[in-house]
């Protein structure tokens, strides 16, 4: 996301910052449209209407930047499990159906970037708005709670400090959690034995490597391109029977994404990486949970 000091929160500029969180290539190749940055998402909005381009969003959200938290449940019926406890900050919502034994629900909430601007010893309150793309996927087992990645840290400058966003990623885990009944931690998914198995068949390996021993916690970092399993075969044949904990994974099979982070006991997925095909992180989340 880049460095935004216009403090405009037109319609269009929030729209336009919407965008910013899609590959522009892709953009480009959505909506027929060319030129540098600004110019592509004026035309795209100049020719698509505001909730078209909500749903065109959702619909590919999938190729963004994106933190997956997962969870497990132990209601019967889904259609149960409440959804809707975000309502004060939603600004477009979805509700996607998919049988007995699956629905998604997909938000577009508003999050507030908070500054003072300080000029000739007078302070000034200003804030940058935005849209944050989220989506919760409820399965007759699991949760699944998808937060495209937002920019942690606005820099501050000689004057304009940055003070506070009014809705952080926690936060909206917990209201999720909170309304549809989960305890955390104890209702995490661990995804321990699908990622292992992932990893014993060569679909994925890691050029970082965290894990559990007796008495530590091991770290190793891979130098280059360099995998662990493939380098270290002797040490991988001993960690794979441990706890892990951060990892680091590329992608070996063409189906998966290329690199994302998994943090398997606590059923976390992170992705700093755009997606070359929107099916990616769905398909590594399908390989993980048939195995696990």
């Amino acid at each position: 996301m880049s460095q935004d000091r216009n403090f405009t929160n037109s319609k269009e500029v929030v729209i336009s910052r919407l965008l910013e969180l899609l590959p522009l290539d892709f953009v480009k190749k959505e909506y027929s449209v060319a030129g540098h940055r600004n110019k592509v998402y004026k035309q795209v909005i100049k020719k698509t209407s505001e909730t078209d381009i909500y749903e065109d969003f959702l619909r590919n959200m999938s190729f963004c930047h994106q933190h997956i938290h997962m969870f497990k449940h132990s209601c019967s019926d889904i259609s149960k499990i409440g959804t809707s406890s975000l309502s004060k900050n939603v600004v477009y919502s979805n509700v996607i159906n998919k049988g007995a034994s699956r629905k998604e629900v997909e938000y577009l909430l508003e999050v507030r970037y908070y500054f003072t601007e300080v000029i000739n010893q007078t302070a000034k309150e200003k804030f940058l708005k935005f849209l944050w793309p989220v989506m919760i996927i409820l399965t007759s087992s699991h949760i699944e709670i998808r937060i495209i990645t937002m920019e942690k840290n606005m820099k501050s400058s000689a004057t304009l400090l940055f003070r506070e966003r009014d809705l952080e990623e926690d936060g909206i885990i917990s209201e999720i959690c909170r309304n549809t009944g989960i305890t955390k931690p104890d209702r995490f998914l661990d995804i321990t034995k699908g990622v292992k198995l992932l990893w014993n068949n060569d679909m994925i390996d890691a050029p970082r490597v965290e894990h559990k021993n007796s008495k530590s916690t091991d770290l190793a970092k891979m130098d280059g391109d360099l995998t662990y399993k493939k380098s270290y075969p002797a040490e991988y044949a001993k960690i794979i029977k441990q706890p892990l904990r951060r990892m680091g994974f590329y992608g070996l099979d063409k189906k998966l994404p290329l690199a994302f982070v998994c943090e398997p006991e606590e059923g976390y997925l992170g992705f700093s990486r755009f997606q070359n095909d929107i099916s990616s992180i769905d398909a590594l989340i399908d390989e993980i949970l048939r195995r696990n």
